[in-house]
């Protein structure tokens, strides 16, 4: 394990490369996170997703390729290479976290970079969660306290599996033995808010643990997803398809208002730009953000802001858990951009190398990027982002 002492500042964004270069990787890699001061009256929720990625399958002939996962205590599942990944926060109080990005079963990390939300315990808009595939029992239904999971071997003509099954092992030459299960290629599960909405809500996915299959055999591919959103709750979905290998996977999903005021989301889509046939190392696009980020001002905001009593929000806390800046006098003030990864399609015979980021943000819009390098291919990509435009 590698940890740097030295607390980061509240940015919203993480990289693995401030605590060590990427030439020494290691199976974890940790940082405090500070907020500001008088921020948080008590321990905020949050929310993180993976927004770049630089990752080696492991060696199968390697003693390690069955290791175990040190934070969350599960196994890996699969026995063949695979690129493993998990994003931790933990520690979290009214002064900061702490983050921790790790690996497991013998997989390389090289670097890692994240990006994170966080909102007041009190906050009566915003809703954060998460599910993993590790929540789905053997009946398709939330895992019950205790259930394990069960090996589940897929028939020719089964197109949807809901279940996580066990270890693939290697393939056997002897004709004669029972083919080994394979991982599931769909998982979904009905996640119920905590306290429903008058409308449906925007709801934003950001991966943070994969766990894919590498090799020629083995194309990276995840997908995460929240449909049916309604206002009481929504199906989430963590999916591979094709040559994929989904043996595990988790999101973190943020639920807030669709008609919030100075909040916007989306998704950004190499698609939108360029069709899957044309692999390209650097794609971009431009979002135009809508008038709601920077609306005229109410009368409430005009007449002193709103009423903070019984909020559980600290000095200079916003609802959504942001700081609120105060821009000096013919400044222009720029939201605050926060985007990660919600799908991957890259080849599996090279590393997994991928990220995502904005630049050019202005209170128009922002350039985003969805790149690779070195020899890894890059097919499709969808990252998911938040603008706040608070003053």
């Amino acid at each position: 394990m590698v940890h740097l002492s030295d607390p980061q500042p509240d940015t919203g964004h993480f990289t693995t490369l401030s605590v060590r270069p990427a030439h020494a990787p290691s199976r974890t890699v940790s940082r405090p996170i500070r907020f500001p001061r008088n921020h948080y009256s008590r321990a905020p929720n949050l929310a993180a997703g993976f927004s770049a990625l630089d990752l080696a399958p492991n060696d199968t002939n390697s003693s390690g390729s069955n290791g175990r996962n040190g934070s969350n205590g599960s196994r890996s599942s699969s026995s063949g290479p695979a690129v493993r990944a998990n994003l931790v926060g933990h520690n979290i109080t009214a002064t900061g976290f702490a983050l921790l990005v790790e690996t497991w079963g013998g997989a390389v990390l090289r670097s890692a970079d994240a990006a994170w939300i966080e909102h007041a315990a009190g906050a009566r808009e915003c809703q954060f969660g998460q599910f993993d595939t590790r929540d789905v029992g053997t009946d398709g239904k939330r895992r019950k306290k205790g259930e394990q999971q069960q090996p589940q071997k897929r028939s020719g003509g089964e197109k949807k599996v809901r279940i996580e099954a066990a270890a693939t092992g290697p393939e056997s030459d002897n004709d004669d033995q029972e083919e080994a299960p394979s991982p599931p290629q769909e998982y979904a599960l009905p996640i119920t808010f905590p306290r429903p909405f008058a409308q449906p809500p925007t709801v934003v996915v950001w991966l943070n643990r994969i766990d894919l299959g590498a090799g020629a055999a083995h194309d990276y591919r995840v997908s995460a997803s929240a449909t049916q959103v309604t206002s009481r709750g929504f199906l989430a979905r963590l999916d591979t398809w094709g040559d994929g290998a989904l043996h595990g996977a988790a999101l973190a999903w943020i639920a807030f208002p669709a008609d919030k005021r100075r909040v916007a989301s989306g998704v950004a889509r190499t698609a939108d730009v360029r069709s899957w046939g044309d692999p390209r190392e650097r794609t971009s696009g431009w979002v135009s953000f809508p008038g709601k980020l920077y609306p005229p001002p109410r009368r409430k905001d005009l007449g002193g802001g709103e009423d903070k009593e019984n909020t559980g929000r600290g000095e200079g806390e916003s609802e959504n858990g942001i700081r609120k800046v105060k821009v000096k006098e013919g400044e222009e003030q720029k939201p605050k951009v926060l985007i990660a990864l919600k799908m991957l399609d890259m080849a599996g015979n090279a590393d997994l190398r991928i990220k995502t980021y904005a630049t050019d943000v202005t209170r128009e819009g922002f350039r985003w990027h969805l790149d690779t390098w070195d020899d890894s291919t890059l097919y499709a990509a969808e990252a998911s982002w938040i603008a706040m435009g608070f003053a």
